[in-house]
């Protein structure tokens, strides 16, 4: 088991993406993206389309990759704020 890091450690700008597995949801791990969290990483924990908590109908602009892109992109900008 890993130790995480202690909050100083985080350099400001680090962000994670959480990619549930087909069929999962953002909120099988949100228990570990808190305490992530807790020391000092922004985590982004988006809904893909296959995810069983979705409430959207997958397009071009929905795919995984899209969305992964989309919200990194944004925890970028929140790291940078």
């Amino acid at each position: 088991r890993r130790r995480l890091p202690p909050a100083a450690a985080v350099s400001r700008g680090e962000a994670l993406l959480f990619a549930h597995g087909f069929l999962g949801s953002r909120f099988d791990m949100a228990d570990a993206c808190e305490r992530l969290a807790s020391v000092g990483f922004v985590i982004v924990a988006p809904d893909f389309g296959e995810s069983i908590s979705g409430s959207f109908v997958p397009s071009a602009g929905t795919s995984r990759l899209a969305i992964a892109q989309k919200a990194m992109a944004l925890a970028e900008a929140r790291v940078e704020a």
